[in-house]
């Protein structure tokens, strides 16, 4: 078996963070036929940032227009209604963890749905133009929030992570557009870009410029759209959907790298399969690389106990 020497093993020792149960309220990410629950309270509202915006409320009350009941007809066409059903399944895992980061923030946990649009709920997802995640952030705007975007990670790809910081993006936007149209509009196509047009059209409605062709069609067609996932993902069995959820669950832990550390490191050290940590932690782009220091690792519940037992020992030497 591989073993590190005691020096090197002090540099590398994985500090505990959090831990939690596999039955709290939590997200999880999807291994094979396996659950790993994250726990929702480790990333720290540092990312978030609150601002004194007054967005608070459990659901996000969509808006009526006969471009949002367009858009909603056209997802609940068969060709499309397969898509979406998926869409919503593969947001499952993750979807308690990524509604309390939105409570937590005083957001509408509804706007979740906004990933529907954006990636159609795949971890993994990339655009052409460089976006990349659930929620598709550039990499300016997402270094920008605070997520790191490297030669060693993409923490877009990671769910809880990228979702706080989407979460600080979104109660900004929030902040200087006023209204969830505009909001999602300046999401798809810039705040600036909109800001420019709403002072040339001397309107803040969004639906008066679609109607002046003052945005781009992209941007027309997108807002409807997330209205519509919206008020699908609210109540999918309204519209006919049953979400197909049955999965056995394990929980995680998650560690925080004193020193530089790689995911294979973590691996022999844990006695964790090396295939296991690179589905938990996806923002992770060579396993042997060397993560910077306080770089936060998804882990097994059960990676717990030799974490503990680690600690001790090294508590008793340092002693």
């Amino acid at each position: 078996m591989y073993r590190m020497g005691w020096q090197r093993f002090v540099v590398l020792i994985l500090v505990i963070v959090v831990g939690v149960q596999a039955e709290s309220a939590c997200g999880a990410f999807v291994g094979s036929n396996k659950v790993y629950l994250w726990p929702d309270s480790l990333f720290p509202e540092l990312l978030l940032q609150r601002m004194d915006v007054n967005v608070a409320g459990s659901e996000l009350i969509t808006e009526e227009h006969p471009l949002i009941d367009l858009a909603l007809e056209n997802f609940l066409r068969p060709a499309n209604l397969v898509g979406i059903q998926k869409s919503l399944d593969r947001m499952g895992p993750y979807e308690g963890s990524m509604r309390n980061i939105f409570m937590k923030a005083g957001l509408p946990d509804n706007l979740i749905y906004l990933v529907v649009v954006e990636s159609s709920a795949r971890i993994r997802a990339r655009s052409y133009a460089g976006a990349a995640g659930l929620w598709q952030l550039m990499p300016k705007t997402a270094m920008s929030l605070g997520l790191k975007v490297n030669s060693t990670v993409d923490e877009r790809l990671d769910p809880i992570k990228s979702t706080w910081a989407v979460v600080r993006y979104l109660k900004h936007l929030y902040a200087r557009f006023h209204s969830w149209d505009l909001v999602f509009a300046a999401y798809n196509m810039g705040e600036n870009g909109l800001a420019r047009r709403l002072k040339k059209h001397k309107t803040s409605n969004f639906f008066e410029l679609c109607k002046r062709k003052a945005i781009p069609r992209q941007t027309r067609y997108y807002v409807p759209r997330v209205f519509a996932a919206i008020r699908i993902g609210s109540n999918p069995s309204l519209y006919g959907i049953s979400l197909g959820r049955t999965l056995s669950v394990y929980a995680t832990d998650t560690v925080a790298a004193s020193g530089k550390v790689s995911l294979k490191d973590v691996s022999v050290f844990l006695e964790v399969p090396l295939a296991v940590l690179l589905k938990l932690n996806p923002a992770v782009k060579n396993p042997y690389g060397r993560l910077e220091k306080g770089t936060l690792i998804h882990v097994p519940w059960v990676a717990r106990k030799r974490l503990l037992e680690v600690s001790e020992v090294l508590g008793q030497r340092r002693g």
